[in-house]
């Protein structure tokens, strides 16, 4: 899998699996996706996920920049907007939902 830097892939579809390392509202977790980025991928869902860190998932979508603004409503994401602040102006995947891994 190639890293994921550049304007090129914004927009597209991508799928991605690793580990949740941190569930940030029912709508929102942070998951290991080496090859992507820093390493970490910001993962924003349509619907409510039952997710837990260390979880094994796999998601596909579209991969856009990150901006709390533009999407705390859509995705009901946290009111602390902090919680978000190392993802601003980043790529994160917009999903359905997440498909547990064995």
């Amino acid at each position: 899998m190639l890293p994921v830097t550049g304007a090129d892939i914004i927009g597209e579809t991508i799928t991605a699996s690793g580990t949740v390392t941190d569930v940030i509202g029912p709508t929102s977790f942070e998951m290991d996706s080496p090859g992507y980025g820093d390493g970490s991928l910001l993962v924003l869902c349509a619907e409510k996920q039952i997710i837990s860190p260390g979880q094994k998932v796999e998601v596909s979508g579209s991969l856009q920049i990150f901006s709390y603004r533009a999407y705390a409503d859509e995705y009901a994401l946290v009111a602390d907007s902090r919680r978000y602040a190392e993802f601003e102006t980043e790529p994160f995947l917009v999903t359905l939902q997440a498909l547990d891994l064995p």
